[in-house]
């Protein structure tokens, strides 16, 4: 019997992960972020700024993140593409999605 050959094409990018949180008491904790999707086409430094969240928990600000980032393609299937650690200067913090 022949191998099968299935052709999947790129659709953008899936971004997960977890972030460090500064709770509003002063005490810190991580928590898993919401999934993120970034179009194909869309792939920034400021949108993957923009994918890292507090999992809608709310929080005084976001210390870092850890980014897991999958290349997405058709029919949801997903694969590891890096990971990337990012600091949550102030300037950073108006691009995060707080659930304040």
């Amino acid at each position: 019997m022949k191998p099968r050959k299935v052709i999947l094409r790129q659709i953008g990018y899936t971004i997960k992960g977890i972030s460090t949180l500064c709770l509003w008491d002063g005490s810190e904790g991580t928590i898993q972020m919401n999934k993120e999707f970034i179009p194909i086409d869309n792939l920034s430094h400021t949108n993957l700024l923009k994918c890292i969240n507090d999992g809608g928990f709310g929080c005084k600000e976001i210390k870092e993140a850890t980014l897991d980032i999958y290349d997405l393609f058709e029919n949801e299937y997903e694969e590891f593409n890096r990971i990337i650690k990012v600091k949550g200067m102030p300037h950073r913090q108006k691009l995060f999605n707080r659930g304040i």
